[in-house]
């Protein structure tokens, strides 16, 4: 039992400790002859070191011994009950963990890899609970906040609710964190990578096109070798647009990724 040969140690009067120790074993020893004491008998209970009477003692099940003839060795049941905070407790949390780091949230992109932001703000960024969504769609619709590279953490949550929230930042942020979108959420988001297609950015362009394949294990006129962060052009774009538009009509129903 962990911390058995300490507890005997503490439990040993110390009137004997001249005659007798406790060794490595926590066995009881004869000082003068190393061996074990045939005088004297080291018992432990909760009351032989002072300690208050538990108050899970009232709550222990039948079939375990009372507290006063447990010995080392013996093991305590007990049960943890977790529940789900209220409303008013859920918006007290939230308000009050928001609070907290919002300052955090505009220090760190004032200061830009200077620092690392404070772990409450990562743990808010990265929660799979969907409590703290509202406040992280304000910070992502700001420019100077979305910047802070926690995209990816609103991605993972298994929630479509969070494409929106997503789309608030500009394309190119977005488009990087859809790399890690849940399964849940990728039907959700396939419409916005088509409509992205044409967009003026090659880099939005290019990873829509990317996401589009890895999503569906379909490809439509990409005739040109690997990747490049500048294809499909504008014109490219437009004209595999309408052959994903149409594919994505016949299969939006039956499409799971």
């Amino acid at each position: 039992m962990i911390g058995e040969r300490q507890a005997r140690v503490a439990a040993l009067p110390q009137n004997l400790k001249r005659e007798v120790y406790i060794d490595k074993n926590a066995n009881l020893m004869d000082v003068r002859t190393n061996k074990a004491s045939e005088r004297y008998e080291l018992v432990l209970h909760p009351e032989t070191l002072g300690q208050p009477e538990s108050p899970l003692r009232e709550y222990l099940p039948a079939d375990i011994p009372d507290p006063m003839n447990l010995v080392p060795g013996s093991i305590a049941h007990f049960t943890i009950t977790i529940r789900n905070g209220t409303d008013s407790e859920n918006a007290e949390m939230v308000d009050r963990w928001t609070r907290l780091v919002e300052p955090v949230s505009a220090r760190a992109v004032n200061m830009l890899g200077a620092r690392r932001p404070d772990a409450a703000l990562e743990a808010i960024w990265y929660a799979r609970q969907n409590l703290f969504l509202p406040s992280l769609a304000k910070w992502i619709a700001d420019p100077a906040l979305s910047q802070i590279p926690y995209l990816d953490g609103v991605a993972m949550r298994p929630d479509p609710a969070v494409v929106p929230v997503l789309l608030q930042a500009a394309p190119a942020r977005t488009v990087r964190a859809f790399w890690q979108l849940n399964p849940v959420a990728i039907p959700s988001a396939i419409a916005k990578c088509i409509e992205w297609l044409t967009d003026e950015q090659g880099q939005v362009r290019a990873a829509a096109e990317s996401l589009l394949v890895k999503w569906t294990g379909r490809s439509f006129d990409h005739d040109w070798e690997g990747y490049s962060d500048q294809r499909p052009t504008v014109e490219e774009g437009q004209k595999i647009q309408l052959r994903w538009q149409e594919w994505w009509e016949q299969n939006r129903s039956s499409f799971r990724p």
